[in-house]
Parts: structure tokens; sequence; C-alpha cells
């Protein structure tokens, strides 16, 4: 791409930072150019009308111009706020961990039209009073991490291929489900029930929006969250994430 051509994409803010007094540098992540950098410049200043668009969570259509590897706002027009996420605490750090791992797995400039469609879709769920948004974050982790290549074996045993789902443990190392007959001693291993395992299923091959169908029990809802949140860990080899401790020390409120 040539220096100064005009680029059209949607993004969605997923942090900000105040750059002098009136700018923000501004990590987007975009359905048509993957993650970017971008240098809002004097978004501040309250006749820019463009503070709304810098704002976190917020997803909007821009016009951007590039010069060599930097990015600039030309105009922009918000699609969704997501003012209501920011207004509850739970949903807002559900959103902020949404945001933290999209920092932490997604390369800057790779294209990935399905993520960023699953992560707007996210947002707008989390808006609703319907949905409970613990699934929804459940739902998340999981669906990304399959899109990533770590989907796991939940529908019979990663060694043997059994289904007897009476007797099945879930393996970080393994990638899925292992039956008692076939467990390492070596392992790590969480004994997940047929209704657990039916449960994760569910929430991993059905849509946002029928979640809100899912009546499940809060002691399903918080041990299956915990599961998938490790395996996720796991999987793109993370250590922690900071947005989750604060969920975590919300949630024990």
């Amino acid at each position: 791409m040539g220096t100064n051509d005009f680029i059209k994409t949607r993004g969605i803010v997923l942090s900000e930072e105040k750059y002098k007094e009136s700018s923000k540098i501004i990590s987007l992540f975009t359905e048509k150019n993957g993650r970017i950098n971008l240098f809002a410049s004097g978004v501040l200043r309250p006749k820019s009308g463009l503070m709304l668009v810098s704002e976190k969570f917020v997803e909007s259509d821009f016009l951007l111009t590039r010069n060599k590897n930097n990015f600039y706002i030309k105009s922009a027009e918000v699609i969704n706020s997501n003012m209501e996420i920011a207004n509850n605490l739970k949903k807002y750090f559900i959103a902020d961990m949404i945001c933290e791992l999209l920092l932490k797995t997604m390369p800057e400039n790779l294209v990935d039209e399905k993520i960023y469609n699953l992560t707007s879709q996210v947002f707008n769920y989390l808006k609703s009073d319907k949905l409970n948004p613990q699934i929804l974050k459940i739902g998340y982790m999981i669906k990304l991490i399959s899109f990533l290549g770590f989907r796991p074996q939940l529908q019979q045993c990663t060694e043997c291929s059994s289904k007897d789902y009476s007797n099945m443990y879930f393996s970080h190392r393994d990638g899925g489900i292992i039956c008692g007959n076939c467990l390492d001693i070596s392992g790590e291993y969480v004994k997940l029930s047929k209704v657990e395992i039916e449960i994760i299923l569910k929430i991993l091959y059905s849509k946002f929006s029928d979640y809100e169908q899912l009546d499940l029990p809060e002691k399903f809802v918080n041990r299956i969250d915990n599961l998938i949140y490790d395996y996720m860990l796991y999987s793109i080899d993370l250590k922690e994430l900071d947005s989750q401790n604060k969920y975590k020390k919300l949630m024990e409120i």
C-alpha cells in the first residue's frame, strides 16, 4: 500500500493511552486490517467529534490514512458504543478480558474476520440482560481457542475413542477428554460428569443468541468457566490475565 492511501474498515478499540494533552494512541482490532496501532490526533478536544470513537470497547466504521507504518483517523462513525458494558462491573471485566486476550494473541496486521465477528457479536450480546454474561465469557473463550486451532475433543476419549461419559476426565495436555482407562499416572486431570461435558458441547456449538435457553446451576457455570479458562491459557501459552484476576476478585465480593 502506498503512502497516504485511504483505508475503510470497521474496528473495536482494545486499549487507549493518552498522548500529550489532546491525543491518544489506540490499539484497534479491525475487520479488514487485523490489529493495528492508531494515532488519534486531537481526539480529546471538545470540538474534534472523535472522542467517543477512541473509547475502549467502542466499535466504529473508520476512514484511516497510512503513512509508512503509522495509521491515523481521517473520519469515523460509531456503530456500537457498547456503553452498557462499561456501566456493569461484571460485564466490564469480561469485555476487558476479551480485549486483553486479543492484544496478547493476535499479531499485528493479521486479518481474521471470524475472530473479529465473534468479538463484535459477544460485545453486542454482553449488553443484553437476557443472557448470563459468564456463559458468554465461556462461549467466547472456547470459540476463540477453536478458531486458533485448539478446539478441545469433547465427544470421545482422545486416546481410545471411548464414549463412556460416566468415566471421563479433562486433560489440557491431551486437548480434551480422556477416559479412566487411559489415564497416565504423570498427567493432570479434571473429572467431568456427563452433564458437564454436554454443557460444554452446547456452549461450544450453539450461537450466542441460543445461550438464553441455557438455564444452568451456578456451580456448573463456575466450574466450567475455570476449566475452559485454564485450558485456554495452556493452549495459547499464557500464564495469567490481569483482567481475569480483577474479575475473580469481583466475583468474591
